[in-house]
């Protein structure tokens, strides 16, 4: 049958990983992807309160096993930077409605030396995989973190 699932525990509480090896020494894609299954797992897309962006640390993001997209950004940035990723994050607009951005997430540095390309990391669209983002873009910025 299938393998158990594992657990961490942090601030008090239980948290699930993907049962697997550890990564290899300087292996980037292995901690990106396995940053990426740990969100997956502990995190799911919620809307804020009605009228009111919040912003919310990995901490309370991870007790509250969710956020929005801002609290997504703020949780792999965290995450990754903790263990030497260069981090920016993209806002995007639709093509309807150019003047108002929609929608944020993170983009991780590939190589944490000097990164020269940049994958994105939007965990709020169901069934998406690291490196897919939204698909009907009108504007775009990118702010370093």
């Amino acid at each position: 049958t299938g393998q158990q699932q594992a657990y961490i525990k942090a601030w008090g509480k239980y948290f699930r990983v993907e049962p697997s090896d550890p990564c290899p020494p300087r292996d980037d894609q292995c901690e990106i992807v396995a940053i990426w299954n740990f969100v997956q797992q502990n995190f799911r897309y919620v809307y804020d309160p009605r009228r009111i962006d919040t912003f919310c640390t990995a901490k309370l993001s991870l007790d509250a096993a969710g956020g929005d997209c801002d609290d997504a950004t703020i949780l792999f940035a965290s995450l990754l930077e903790s263990i030497g990723f260069h981090m920016r994050c993209r806002v995007i607009s639709l093509p309807g409605d150019l003047a108002n951005w929609v929608h944020i997430y993170p983009l991780v540095g590939i190589s944490k030396d000097d990164p020269v390309e940049w994958l994105p990391l939007d965990c709020t669209v169901l069934g998406y995989l690291p490196g897919q983002e939204w698909p009907d873009i009108g504007r775009i910025k990118d702010f370093d973190m």
